[in-house]
């Protein structure tokens, strides 16, 4: 196989990934591989850049992130990525972390190509042979799942999205998701967490106003974002032990 069909990346944890338990928040591991992703499809020739010319550009469809431990301050992350062909009309990517030799994560990715005019996804089938050579080899075997929603919530509150929760295209910054959801864990559950997966469903633009429901049942804590159109934006489940 080609070298180029893996890509390794470093992330050091800074303070403002760490949270109050002194541990490495979700959001800030969701950086770190989303940062390998994009560092990696650059390489590959569809990156953000390159894609911006083309009027395309990737949205994060769901993941699933298996967590052996969450790292603390200062700790660096060597994340092992790399993309393992399509599903449909997603392009598939997982990941491996480690601090040393010792494994933090394992992750699996879905990612869609969209048509910036029209907001529609658009065929995968044109990606590069790299995007396809490692189609057998899984850090997650199973793509990330479609997460079943609770018939009954325990809580909800608003949250009004503002200019710092957005990237570079202007929607709502994945991680951004993950911090709203963590938020609604209590701090036992927080120090049971396993993993956690998490379903993209619409945009979420500044001043869209959500409202996050949250409900916890058999192992698990799942969170749903609802803009006032009634349309779910995202679903967090958290897996506890």
């Amino acid at each position: 196989m080609k070298e180029e069909s893996v890509h390794i990346s470093t992330y050091s944890l800074s303070s403002v990934d760490i949270g109050a338990d002194k541990r490495a928040k979700p959001s800030a591991l969701a950086n770190a591989l989303q940062e390998a992703a994009r560092a990696h499809a650059h390489e590959l020739g569809w990156g953000v850049e390159t894609l911006h010319e083309k009027q395309k550009y990737w949205v994060l469809s769901s993941i699933q992130v298996d967590l052996v431990a969450r790292p603390k301050h200062a700790e660096s992350l060597s994340v092992q990525t790399w993309p393992k062909g399509t599903h449909g009309i997603f392009a598939l990517r997982d990941y491996v972390a480690r601090i040393g030799e010792s494994e933090v994560l394992r992750a699996t990715s879905s990612w869609a190509l969209l048509d910036a005019q029209t907001g529609r996804p658009t065929s995968v089938s044109g990606l590069s042979d790299l995007f396809m050579e490692r189609r057998g080899i899984h850090a997650i075997e199973v793509p990330a799942k479609r997460i079943s929603i609770p018939t009954s919530f325990h809580c909800e509150r608003k949250i009004s999205p503002i200019y710092t929760d957005l990237d570079e295209i202007g929607h709502v910054n994945n991680a951004r998701y993950l911090d709203w959801a963590w938020s609604e864990l209590a701090g036992d559950h927080r120090k049971h967490t396993t993993g956690w997966t998490v379903n993209y469903l619409k945009e979420v633009r500044e001043g869209q106003n959500l409202t996050l429901k949250t409900s916890l049942e058999g192992g698990r804590c799942v969170c749903i974002g609802i803009r006032e159109d009634d349309k779910p934006a995202f679903v967090v489940e958290f897996q506890l032990d």
